[in-house]
């Protein structure tokens, strides 16, 4: 509902107590179930416009309780030897919706790479339907989908430095 509203940047005085009662219902969400909005994250993220970016950041700073975020001004962190960095993320956000109709050409490539035009049409297919902009809802799906894979990929031992993710990512 508020998504249209917050497109524009000059907001009607009740749009303005909708969205600081729509950020503080997130806030207790962000504290007493941060799990639930780490699980929507992909769906939050769809529906909050770009210039909202307090409410992206509140969403996209969720994590299920029990995991310890490492502080990242220890010196040579090495990202990769986290141990949480080798699991999935908890998505419980439709995240093949948006890519559906690319989902088979996008698995044969990262299968076995067959089709070499694959990349060079993507892009194309990633625009809103009848236009040259860029759907955001598909490009985030394409990524955490991608990634998903990868991560997958990577715990069954398959994985070289030149990965087809890496090459669609």
């Amino acid at each position: 509902f508020l998504e249209p509203h917050l497109r524009k940047i000059d907001l009607t005085e009740s749009m303005r107590k909708l969205y600081k009662g729509t950020m503080r219902v997130l806030l207790v969400l962000l504290h007493d179930y941060p799990a639930f909005l780490a699980g929507y994250h992909l769906s939050f993220c769809n529906v909050i416009p770009d210039n909202c970016v307090q409410l992206r950041n509140l969403v996209l700073s969720a994590f299920p309780r029990g995991m310890v975020l490492p502080d990242p001004f220890t010196p040579n962190l090495k990202i990769d030897v986290i141990p949480e960095m080798s699991k999935s993320p908890v998505v419980l956000s439709n995240v093949i919706g948006p890519i559906n109709a690319l989902r088979s050409d996008l698995d044969n490539f990262l299968k076995n790479r067959q089709s070499p035009d694959f990349l060079a049409g993507l892009l194309p297919r990633l625009c809103k339907e009848g236009s040259k902009e860029v759907d955001a809802c598909k490009v985030n799906a394409l990524v955490l989908y991608v990634g998903m894979h990868a991560i997958a990929k990577q715990q069954s031992s398959q994985i070289s430095h030149r990965t087809a993710e890496m090459e669609v990512l």
